[in-house]
């Protein structure tokens, strides 16, 4: 599978909960496609509804906080019709931070079975 993997940078546009988002990707030579939608590899958000509501509206906007005008760059893979994504950031200290597996940690999404 890592023959299918790309990197792009990417600027976060919409946060739609926290395992979804809608993203320009940045393929070089002057190529933007925007509007993707990227759903998060490995991870499930929290659903907005019932005992959980509030952790997923949690997610969300702890997401938004994470993504929105930041750099973020974007391992895309392709499964299907959809594109899902593993999202990546950088610490105060320059380093690279998962920000799928920081949800989970955060307790905002659980991973996938």
């Amino acid at each position: 599978m890592k023959d299918n993997l790309y990197h792009y940078k990417a600027l976060i546009t919409e946060v739609e909960s926290a395992d979804t988002v809608k993203a320009y990707l940045d393929l070089g030579f002057g190529i933007v496609l925007t509007g993707t939608t990227l759903k998060l590899n490995r991870i499930t958000a929290l659903k907005a509804a019932g005992t959980s509501a509030k952790r997923a509206a949690e997610g969300k906007k702890f997401l938004t906080s994470l993504v929105i005008d930041k750099d973020v760059t974007a391992e895309t893979i392709k499964s299907g019709g959809k594109f899902l994504a593993e999202l990546w950031i950088h610490d105060k200290t320059k380093k690279r931070v998962n920000i799928n597996d920081l949800l989970v940690e955060q307790g905002v999404a659980k991973y996938k079975k």
